[in-house]
């Protein structure tokens, strides 16, 4: 499994793919609940490529129109 985090390059190819969608936590505060489903997903040995439009550290990085721009290349990918 590839878990590409939100603004990291998308990958040119790959077999199968998810898209973790729904709001993004901007204050920071909370534990994420697409730590869990991920976890589910290497659980059941899924070996795909997630999209997870969150940073990979956590914090919330300002941009919209670059965030939005980035989930329509994942969603058109």
């Amino acid at each position: 499994m590839e878990i590409i985090y939100g603004l990291e390059k998308v990958p040119y190819k790959f077999s199968s793919a998810l898209f973790l969608a729904g709001p993004i936590d901007r204050s920071g505060k909370g534990d994420s609940w697409r730590n869990d489903a991920i976890q589910i997903l290497k659980d059941i040995g899924f070996d795909g490529v997630v999209f997870n439009p969150e940073q990979r550290n956590g914090k919330w990085h300002g941009d919209h129109a670059a965030q939005v721009e980035w989930e329509d290349e994942c969603l058109i990918s």
